[in-house]
């Protein structure tokens, strides 16, 4: 049984009920979950799609077979969020933009293997694995362009963090990103949205008997080593630069009032 020395997850906004990360623990396996955070699609149920993917992959994972593989675990999950979407799921194959879709990395403990599928990150061996999407860095500078010409023209920093015109710059592309999910091309990215994935895409890591390892969302721009470092380099870097705009791009800022940036979940643990 893989032996757990630290974990923590944290909303963005402060509020657990508003966080689209997820964190399972068991025996068999450790999972972090990443929600996506809907682009265009009204919430259900007073909940948006990031975090109605995540509690359906959550909800999934101890009915995983302790042997199954990376590709049945993956299937395996993915089935699990096509049921979530009930009768939603018509228009959600007619409508990309309606689709839930969760990033996730996963350990084994039978195969002693890590498994991650979108950007979720891992640290193993000293060395981190962070698994950026191509289409996240392009729209991430297209983002920082427009708000460093928005600073030459002399619009406030508060002003710029209040309102994100930068976000605002971006929405068509992120919008539209969802026709990419699963596709081909070199934009497209791997995503369990509840359609056909393509498990091959997935990275597969081995793991010693006890080595350790950290898995994390990509809340984290810097993941070190233990979970005191990630925090303090995560603000460090928002102090410095909270429009997520210089030292580490992003699709968004930090707004005001918010904890962060992003949801983060972070676990450090021995394997067995």
């Amino acid at each position: 049984m893989p032996q757990i020395i630290e974990q923590f997850i944290a909303s963005k906004t402060g509020d657990p009920a508003q966080c689209e990360d997820g964190l399972f623990t068991s025996g068999d396996f450790i999972a972090v979950i990443d929600g996506v955070t809907a682009k265009r699609c009204p919430p259900h149920q007073q909940k948006t799609g990031g975090r109605m993917a995540m509690e359906a992959l959550i909800a999934a994972l101890p009915g995983l077979p302790t042997l199954a593989s990376c590709e049945e675990s993956l299937l395996f999950l993915n089935h699990a969020l096509a049921k979530a979407y009930g009768s939603s799921y018509a228009a959600a194959q007619e409508d990309r933009s309606l689709r839930m879709q969760a990033n996730c990395i996963l350990y084994s403990a039978a195969r002693r293997e890590i498994w991650a599928f979108g950007d979720c990150c891992c640290r193993l061996g000293g060395q981190v694995y962070a698994h950026k999407k191509r289409v996240d860095t392009a729209t991430e500078q297209a983002r920082a362009l427009f708000l460093e010409l928005m600073l030459l023209r002399g619009v406030p920093q508060e002003q710029l963090r209040r309102e994100d015109p930068g976000r605002a710059f971006i929405l068509p592309l992120l919008e539209g990103q969802s026709l990419l999910a699963n596709s081909s091309g070199p934009f497209a990215y791997p995503v369990l949205d509840g359609f056909p994935i393509h498990p091959e895409q997935a990275a597969v890591y081995p793991v010693a008997p006890g080595e350790e390892v950290v898995l994390a969302s990509d809340g984290y721009p810097l993941l070190c080593q233990t979970l005191a470092e990630s925090e303090a380099a995560l603000c460090r870097i928002l102090a410095e630069d909270p429009l997520c705009m210089r030292l580490f791009p992003s699709t968004k800022g930090l707004q005001p009032g918010s904890a962060s940036f992003d949801d983060r979940t972070y676990i450090r643990f021995l394997a067995d």
